[in-house]
């Protein structure tokens, strides 16, 4: 798990560096790059699963994980479920990144784009028996997506500015639209944190 986290992490960090800094319409190394991406996203959604049970799990409650992450103790599932947020926000930031940076930028095909490459990988899950078919887990690779785009748009915006102050400034709601839920998502989660440690007295 930890080197899969690993890769995720590498394919994103990769992928936003040569979007932000080449001016290029595309080169083979944005090709090999897209290779990686889609050898990760396999490897972290269909390869290496063990079967669930007889009967494949759907799950079609929106916000599941965010009550589940609320209700449940932070060293059991709530961390659980924060680690898995952000998984499925991450996986899809690459898609965003390369859809804004090549010219498919434009919200309304970013998200239906990554509505249905997620509600893909989700059916195939629920088909092979191998995961849950969760909306959760769209709704969350969508606004990965959509936080792909952003980080592009304030890159770009930045570089335009007069100084990199001004440029943050100046940063519209629309080019941070995915930005905002996910720092609420690290503050909920904190304070989740704060509240175990508090239960445990190690802040006395």
């Amino acid at each position: 798990m930890i080197l899969k986290s690993g890769l995720l992490l590498a394919c994103v960090f990769l992928i936003f560096l040569h979007t932000a800094s080449n001016d290029n319409p595309w080169d083979l190394k944005m090709t090999l790059l897209l290779c990686f991406y889609l050898i990760v996203t396999v490897l972290l959604t269909l390869i290496g699963r063990e079967p669930l049970g007889t009967v494949p799990k759907v799950n079609l409650f929106p916000g599941s994980s965010i009550v589940m992450m609320y209700q449940s103790p932070w060293n059991n599932r709530g961390r659980y479920e924060f680690v898995e947020i952000l998984g499925n926000i991450l996986l899809f930031v690459p898609l965003g990144l390369c859809m804004r940076r090549y010219g498919q930028g434009n919200y309304g095909k970013t998200i239906l784009t990554a509505l249905l490459l997620s509600t893909v990988v989700e059916l195939l899950q629920y088909t092979l028996n191998i995961g849950t078919f969760e909306l959760d887990d769209i709704i969350n690779n969508t606004w990965g997506a959509i936080l792909g785009r952003n980080l592009v748009d304030i890159t770009n915006h930045i570089r335009k500015a007069d100084n990199w102050k001004n440029g943050l400034r100046t940063i519209s709601l629309q080019q941070s639209a995915g930005i905002w839920p996910l720092i609420a998502l690290c503050v909920f989660a904190l304070s989740q944190f704060i509240r175990y440690v508090n239960n445990k007295g190690w802040l006395y």
